[in-house]
């Protein structure tokens, strides 16, 4: 873990695009874990399908280039409505080989996910 991975202003420039009316979130379950109907979070994707799919991408070439990202995969940001309550996940591969199941995933040796936190917690990962 990095605390202060990036600069006060790509930090800024970050939370400003994700608080400003420019980005559109989608609302959905969350992937495994507990199946409470208020169990759920807002999602953006940033880069999909070999292509940027939104101007967040840009904004986070500040990222891609302390990385040295050789390729991408996905880019996806997780928005977390406030609960009553804590929810939790069960382990996880966001993206399964065909090798993997729903029920039993196994990853790919040569991707690596990286998790960029704007919050103090840590998202209780």
């Amino acid at each position: 873990m990095v605390d202060d991975f990036l600069n006060e202003e790509e930090f800024s420039d970050i939370v400003d695009y994700l608080n400003s009316d420019n980005i559109y979130w989608s609302k959905c379950q969350k992937v495994l874990g507990d199946d409470d109907e208020d169990n759920w979070q807002y999602v953006h994707l940033a880069y999909e399908k070999m292509m940027p799919a939104s101007p967040l991408f840009d904004i986070l070439s500040c990222v891609h280039c302390k990385l040295h990202v050789i390729s991408l995969y996905r880019i996806k940001v997780n928005c977390e409505k406030r609960h009553s309550k804590r929810y939790y996940s069960n382990f996880h591969y966001d993206y399964n080989s065909s090798k993997g199941t729903y029920e039993n995933p196994i990853g790919h040796d040569h991707m690596k996910t990286g998790i960029l936190y704007l919050n103090t917690n840590d998202g209780y990962t």
